[in-house]
């Protein structure tokens, strides 16, 4: 794979649809409120004081004002805007920043891939296909908060990179043989991907039996052609943002392609 293929995704670039109990992006923590409150509480001390500096010089401050005057309704209106500033500042200090937390996945680092390490039953990877998605799955992995991806083919799981559940371990055939489940089957039929951002709020989790339980998130992204999808497992919940899933899209249409080439090369 080119090291370009994965660049940055081009606008149009279509991304994972996020479950609906998700909510948020993809899981980057700003600095928060509190990093802009010391503005409005200088402006707010500020008015108050330059308030008291005018009423001061002018002798306000000492002699009786006519409580009707122009400048005592002026001095009402500065004092209730200083104040809502010292407010807002106060109450955007009382905003704590968000922090995403890290779950480290329980389960074995795994590297399978069918017709290569690991591997075992039908539906073996030409060695082009294999050294290609390793590839995304070093760049993923490095520049991501990706820490799982399981490639499915044709019905059957043909590669699992990065964490897994210890049943799904040992090889991708065998005697238990994981199969997609309903959410991987429902975006290969309509073609749109799906991101489910914080995992333990989705009954349909229980279909990612192949990934280690504690796992915070999963995005499904089916293949250009509708023959396969890939998943990908986060360790944080929102762990993916809009531009990450973004990549996944351009990934999966890329192995998609890749799969297209391969079928059109044996057949010539």
């Amino acid at each position: 794979m080119a090291a370009g293929a994965l660049g940055r995704p081009p606008p149009g670039a279509r991304g994972c649809k996020r479950g609906r109990a998700a909510g948020g992006d993809g899981g980057r923590f700003g600095g928060g409120l509190g990093a802009w409150a010391p503005l409005p509480l200088g402006a707010g001390a500020g008015g108050l004081g330059l308030l008291l500096a005018n009423r001061a010089l002018s002798g306000g401050a000492f002699q009786g004002v006519y409580a009707g005057g122009a400048q005592s309704r002026a001095d009402v209106v500065a004092i209730a805007m200083a104040a809502t500033l010292v407010l807002t500042g106060l109450q955007w200090l009382a905003v704590k920043q968000r922090q995403a937390k890290t779950v480290p996945p329980r389960g074995p680092e795994v590297r399978l891939l069918a017709g290569g390490e690991g591997g075992g039953g039908g539906g073996a990877l030409d060695a082009g296909f294999r050294e290609e998605l390793e590839w995304a799955w070093a760049a993923l992995r490095g520049a991501s908060r990706c820490r799982a991806l399981v490639l499915f083919l044709d019905g059957r799981r043909v590669a699992h990179l990065g964490c897994a559940a210890p049943g799904a371990a040992e090889a991708l055939g065998g005697a238990e043989t994981f199969a997609p489940g309903t959410i991987c089957e429902r975006a290969m039929l309509s073609g749109e991907g799906n991101y489910l951002a914080n995992l333990v709020l989705f009954p349909g989790r229980l279909e990612f039996d192949y990934l280690p339980g504690n796992l915070q998130g999963v995005a499904v992204q089916p293949l250009a052609g509708g023959r396969g999808v890939l998943v990908f497992g986060t360790d944080t919940v929102r762990g993916f943002s809009r531009v990450d899933q973004s990549w996944f899209a351009l990934l999966a249409d890329k192995l998609g392609s890749r799969l297209d080439e391969g079928e059109a090369g044996e057949e010539g």
